[in-house]
């Protein structure tokens, strides 16, 4: 084959391609579902409850032994 018809192939294979890209991305998406919100579950109230109590639960620096 001349090389002409070469770069008359490659440049057809080339066109097919870009139309079918141009068409293939006009497709319309469905749209993403909504995240329902988040509702208060009991490792959040777990998590809630630790962090304003964590002070609270630190053994005081008196030694290593130290027990109530």
């Amino acid at each position: 084959m001349p090389p002409k018809y070469k770069n008359l192939i490659r440049l057809g294979f080339g066109t097919v391609f870009g139309v079918f890209l141009l068409l293939t991305s006009c497709i319309e998406e469905p749209e993403s579902p909504e995240l329902p919100e988040i509702e208060t579950t009991e490792i959040s109230q777990v998590r809630d409850w630790f962090e304003s109590n964590k002070m609270n639960l630190r053994v005081p620096e008196r030694g290593s032994n130290y027990r109530t």
